[in-house]
């Protein structure tokens, strides 16, 4: 009974404030570049094993969140934006030593990405772009990975 009633709630909410979908052709593209990091970070010779797995991982999940995106919706694709981001904060130190690695600024680039699309279709501020002036204090320098 009380589930009936959230889904009444929600639905009546969502016709105040529906949900801008994300283009279709948006997705797409930053699919193609999630796919496509992880293939460099397969065949990467240079990462450390570690950050190897935890970029594979990260990506994969991204992945499928974007896979997903048309049953969850745009909420769904930010939260799980939200649990990568802390996932990959887990990790930050070994990210921070490889800073200077084509895979890890490209992983900066797609979550810059998914964050702004599912910021601007959410009528949500962005979760990462805020945070980059304070970078450089926390990370000695690692801001120039989120331009």
């Amino acid at each position: 009974m009380a589930v009936n009633g959230l889904e009444f709630c929600a639905e009546r909410l969502q016709a105040y404030n529906p949900e801008t979908v994300i283009e279709q052709t948006e997705l797409d593209e930053i699919r193609k570049q999630v796919d496509d990091l992880l293939e460099k970070v397969k065949s990467s010779e240079s990462l450390p094993v570690k950050l190897k797995y935890v970029l594979f991982d990260l990506l994969a999940a991204l992945r499928r969140a974007i896979d997903e995106y048309q049953i969850r919706g745009t909420r769904g694709l930010r939260r799980e934006l939200f649990v990568i981001v802390a996932q990959f904060e887990d990790n930050w130190e070994l990210v921070v030593k490889n800073e200077d690695k084509e895979e890890v600024r490209g992983f900066f680039k797609i979550l810059k990405e998914v964050d702004k699309a599912t910021s601007v279709a959410a009528r949500v501020k962005e979760l990462i772009a805020p945070i980059a002036p304070y970078i450089p204090i926390l990370t000695e320098g690692f801001h120039h990975l989120l331009k």
